[in-house]
């Protein structure tokens, strides 16, 4: 039930909303392909990390907050999706800092979140980037795709391999195949 709970959130709270690029998908689309990669890539069967899949972004990207998600599918999920939402800068500093400097800052406040992860939310933090990778390699072009391979580059740097083998591997064929594209349009 906490996985149908988990579920019934996501949709109610990226209700309208949609992923970027031409042609966008329902922004609920990425959530569930989180959980899918979980269980059928990584092989994951822990409830708590399925339900963290599918509720990954709902802080972020919604007004849910963590006593929603506490609500809907207890402190286990609460605390790995605690674990999930990024701290952003303050927005009010974004005048102060060139395009690199800001993409440099919250580059680095990822890669420090990430450092402080359980196994669990590494776990869900690599099928998110099997999900996000897969897609920017279908949408995104130029530096905007470049910075997001280099980045899952440095995230795999900071999870270790043995983490979740499969996943993490899934990760590093996506990075090879935007490396291997470069090289023939090169």
């Amino acid at each position: 039930m906490i996985l149908h709970r988990a579920l019934k959130l996501a949709s109610k709270s990226h209700k309208k909303q949609d992923r970027e690029g031409a042609a966008p998908l329902p922004y609920l689309t990425h959530p569930c392909d989180v959980v899918n990669k979980l269980r059928y890539i990584g092989g994951v069967t822990d409830e708590f990390e399925l339900a963290a899949g599918f509720l990954h972004d709902v802080v972020e990207e919604s007004e849910t907050t963590l006593a929603d998600v506490e609500k809907a599918a207890g402190p286990e999920v609460k605390a790995l999706v605690a674990e999930l939402t990024r701290v952003e800068p303050d927005p009010a500093t974004r005048d102060n800092y060139s395009e690199q400097a800001w993409y440099d800052l919250r580059n680095g406040l990822l890669m420090e979140e990430i450092d402080k992860m359980s196994p669990g939310a590494h776990r869900v933090k690599l099928a998110d980037r099997c999900s996000n990778l897969e897609g920017a390699l279908a949408t995104r072009e130029g530096t905007k795709l470049r910075r997001y391979v280099d980045q899952s580059r440095q995230i795999l740097e900071r999870i270790p391999r043995e983490t979740n083998p499969a996943l993490w591997d899934f990760v590093q064929a996506k990075i090879v195949e935007y490396d291997e594209r470069g090289k023939r349009q090169g």
